[in-house]
């Protein structure tokens, strides 16, 4: 059976009833792994990388807030595969 839902809590709900398993954001999933509650498999499965655009408007004052913001992004962005 094949499922798609966007609501993460209602499959990660579905995964710990046994449904199946799923593919979600450590945010999502870290205190349950944390407990054992559920499990990460992490053997043959490839790199995800999730894509993130950057956009300002072009007269925005960057705040410190921001700019540290955005230097965070720039620095720890994925390179580009090849």
């Amino acid at each position: 059976m094949r499922s798609n839902s966007g609501n993460a809590e209602a499959i990660k709900r579905a995964v710990m009833s046994g449904f199946g398993v799923s593919c979600l954001s450590w945010h999502v999933v870290g205190d349950d792994i944390a407990r054992g509650t559920l499990v990460a498999l992490r053997e043959g499965l490839p790199p995800l990388v999730r894509p993130l655009h950057l956009v300002l408007h072009k007269d925005k004052y960057l705040t410190r807030g921001l700019r540290a913001f955005t230097d965070y992004l720039h620095q720890n962005a994925p390179k580009p595969m090849t």
